[in-house]
C-alpha cells in the first residue's frame, strides 16, 4: 500500500512538471506541492532527492525572471532546518565545529562585504542557498544514500531531455526551441548547463557500478540513455571530461575484477552509440578542428586601450575564445595588489559579460587569494579525520574527481551544489568501507536492491 501511495506521489510531481510546459499555473502547483510533501517528510535522502531531481526542470520552472526551482530550494531548506534544530536540541547529531565556522565565514566574506566587494541580493542568495544545501548535506551524510540521489540524478536528466526533444520537434509547448547555436539543452539554458549534470550521473553511474551497487542492466540502460542526450550538446568539455572519467573507471574495475569481459561489452556499446549519432560526432570533431583559440588570443594585442576597458569593466561584450578570455581575467585580477587578495565580488561585472569558462580562474576573480584560504579551512576541515595510510580506500573517488577537475578547467558550472549533495555521501560510504569491506560491500548490495522498492517520498 505505501508502495502504491509513494508511486502516486512521484508521478503527481512528474505531471506538475509536465503541466508546466503547457501551462504557468502548474508552475505554482509544483511549488505547492513541493512545500507539502517537504513538510511532511523527515526523510533526509528523499529531501535532497527533490533539490535533484527539480534542477533539470529549471526553463520549465522559471517564469520571466523568477526561478520557482530555487524557491523549492529555499522550501527544502526550511525543512533540512527544522529537522536539524530538533536533532540539536535532542543531541541526535554531532557539529563539525571548524566546518561550521569557516562555512559561515565564508558566507559572511562573500555576501556582506559591501565594502570589499560588488553585491546583488540574487548572487547572496545563490551563495546562501549553495553553501546550506552542502552543510546539511555534510551534516545528515550518514543518513543520505548515495544511490538514490544518484537514481534521482539519472532521472531527472532523462525525463527533462525527452520533454526537450518533444518540445523542439512538436513546438507544442508554452516555450520556444530549446536549443542554442543548434545544440541540444535539456530543459536548461545552455548545452554546458546540461552536460555538466549529465558528466556527474555517469561518473556517479561509473562509481555505482565499480563497488556493484547497482544492477548492471539498469546501469548501461542508464548510462547509455544519458550518454546519447549528452552526445546530443556538441561540447567538447563533455568529451574531455567523460574519457578521462572512463578511463580512470576501466583501470581501476580491471584491477578489481580481474576481468575485461563487461568492459569489452559495454564500450562496444558506447561505440555504437556513438554511430547512432554520428552527425553530432561530426560536428563536434569540425568544432574542434576548426577552433581558432590561438588566433582569437592574438587578436587582444590589436585592442586600443579604451575598448580594452570597456571590456574589462563589462560594458562591451568581447569573446577571444577561451584563452583569450583567461588572458583578460588574469589581466584582472592582477590589476592591483587588493584586487588580487579581495576579488571583485560575487557580483563583479563579467569581462566581456563572459565568465572565464574556468571556474578556478572566475573564483579567484570574484574573491580572491583571501576567498581561496578560506575555502581550503573548510576543505580540511572536512578531510582533517581522514587517516593518509588509509588512502587507497578513497582511490574510486579520482572517477569523479576526473570529471570535477575536468569540467572546472573548463567551465564555472560546478559553481552548484549538486555534485557536492552526491559526493559527500560517496566519500562517508568509502570512510564506512576502509574498516570492513567485504561486510560493508554486502549490506550496501542489499540496501542498492531494495531501493527498487523503497518509498520514494515519505
Amino acid at each position: 500500500m505505501n508502495k502504491s501511495n509513494e508511486l502516486i506521489k512521484f508521478l503527481i510531481l512528474n505531471i506538475l512538471i509536465v503541466g508546466s510546459c503547457f501551462s504557468s499555473t502548474f508552475i505554482f502547483a509544483t511549488l505547492i506541492y513541493v512545500t507539502f510533501i517537504s513538510i511532511f517528510n523527515n526523510d533526509k535522502t528523499q529531501l535532497f532527492c527533490l533539490v535533484i531531481y527539480l534542477y533539470f526542470f529549471k526553463f520549465a520552472l522559471t517564469i520571466e525572471e523568477l526561478n520557482f526551482t530555487k524557491l523549492c530550494n529555499i522550501i527544502i531548506i526550511i525543512c533540512l532546518l527544522k529537522n536539524f534544530i530538533f536533532d540539536l536540541i535532542h543531541k541526535k547529531i554531532k557539529i563539525n565545529k571548524l566546518f561550521t565556522i569557516t562555512l559561515l565565514i565564508f558566507i559572511i566574506y562573500t555576501t556582506c562585504t559591501p565594502f570589499i566587494h560588488a553585491i546583488y541580493w540574487r548572487n547572496s542568495l545563490n551563495i546562501i542557498i549553495i553553501s546550506s544545501l552542502i552543510f546539511f548535506a555534510y551534516t545528515y551524510r550518514h543518513e543520505i544514500s548515495f544511490v538514490k540521489l544518484l537514481r534521482y540524478l539519472c532521472y531527472s536528466l532523462i525525463i527533462s531531455g525527452l520533454l526537450s526533444m518533444i518540445n523542439n520537434i512538436f513546438d507544442c509547448t508554452i516555450y520556444e526551441s530549446i536549443e542554442f547555436d543548434n545544440r541540444f539543452c535539456g530543459f536548461m539554458y545552455h548545452p554546458n548547463h546540461y552536460v555538466v549534470g549529465a558528466n556527474l550521473a555517469l561518473a556517479g553511474l561509473l562509481l555505482a557500478k565499480y563497488h556493484e551497487k547497482i544492477f548492471t542492466p539498469e546501469f548501461v540502460i542508464l548510462f547509455l540513455l544519458i550518454l546519447g542526450f549528452a552526445i546530443q550538446c556538441v561540447s567538447r568539455m563533455f568529451v574531455f571530461a567523460f574519457i578521462l572519467s572512463y578511463f580512470i573507471f576501466v583501470i581501476l574495475y580491471i584491477r578489481k575484477n580481474k576481468s575485461i569481459k563487461f568492459v569489452l561489452h559495454f564500450t562496444a556499446c558506447i561505440l555504437a552509440l556513438c554511430l547512432i549519432f554520428q552527425s553530432d560526432i561530426n560536428r563536434l570533431l569540425y568544432r574542434t578542428i576548426n577552433s581558432n583559440e590561438i588566433k582569437d588570443l592574438e587578436q587582444i594585442k590589436d585592442i586600443n586601450e579604451s575598448t580594452l576597458q570597456d571590456i574589462l569593466n563589462g560594458t562591451v561584450k568581447f569573446d577571444p575564445g577561451r584563452l583569450g578570455i583567461w588572458k583578460l581575467y588574469f589581466i584582472q585580477i592582477f590589476a592591483s595588489p587588493l584586487k588580487f587578495f579581495f576579488g571583485y565580488g560575487i557580483s563583479g561585472p563579467d569581462i566581456g559579460q563572459l565568465n572565464s569558462h574556468n571556474l578556478f580562474i572566475y573564483f579567484m576573480y570574484q574573491n580572491g587569494l583571501v576567498g581561496y584560504l578560506i575555502v581550503f579551512l573548510i576543505i580540511y576541515s572536512l578531510i582533517k579525520n581522514f587517516k593518509f595510510k588509509e588512502w587507497k580506500t578513497y582511490i574510486p573517488s579520482l572517477i569523479f574527481l576526473s570529471y570535477f577537475f575536468c569540467i572546472s578547467l573548463l567551465e564555472i558550472n560546478t559553481m552548484m551544489s549538486i555534485p557536492y549533495i552526491i559526493f559527500i555521501p560517496y566519500i562517508n560510504f568509502l570512510s564506512q568501507n576502509k574498516q570492513k569491506p567485504n561486510e560493508f560491500i554486502l549490506r550496501e548490495n542489499y540496501i542498492a536492491q531494495q531501493q527498487f522498492t523503497r518509498p520514494i517520498f515519505n
